[in-house]
């Protein structure tokens, strides 16, 4: 499960309110390796190579967040053009609101 702290009238009414996700199968199990294997190694060679005065702030960045780059917590704007840029680069040229649409309509078709 994977709790967001969004909802569209946030903007609205200032208030962040608890939306759970529940991931498939196949893909929990993909994360969930990620996090008990990868994720540690990473946070270790992170932490090695980090200057001691941010040490603790990366180790505690990589802890607490899973979107993490160069030590510090990815924005919901980093996330997006990330996503964008790897989209780019296999040669598809959406933006993440158009894939979100599209990946909606996909998956009303398949249901």
């Amino acid at each position: 499960m994977l709790l967001q702290q969004y909802n569209k009238a946030r903007n609205l009414t200032g208030l962040e309110a608890p939306i759970c996700r529940y991931l498939p199968v196949e893909l929990a199990q993909i994360v969930i390796i990620y996090l008990c294997y990868v994720r540690p190694i990473q946070t270790t060679f992170q932490s090695a190579l980090a200057l001691p005065n941010a040490r603790a702030e990366i180790v505690a960045a990589y802890q607490h967040w899973l979107f993490v780059k160069a030590g510090r917590r990815m924005t919901d704007d980093n996330i997006r053009q990330s996503f964008t840029t790897i989209l780019a680069s296999s040669g598809i040229l959406l933006k993440f609101s158009a894939y979100r649409l599209a990946s909606s309509f996909v998956v009303a078709l398949l249901l």
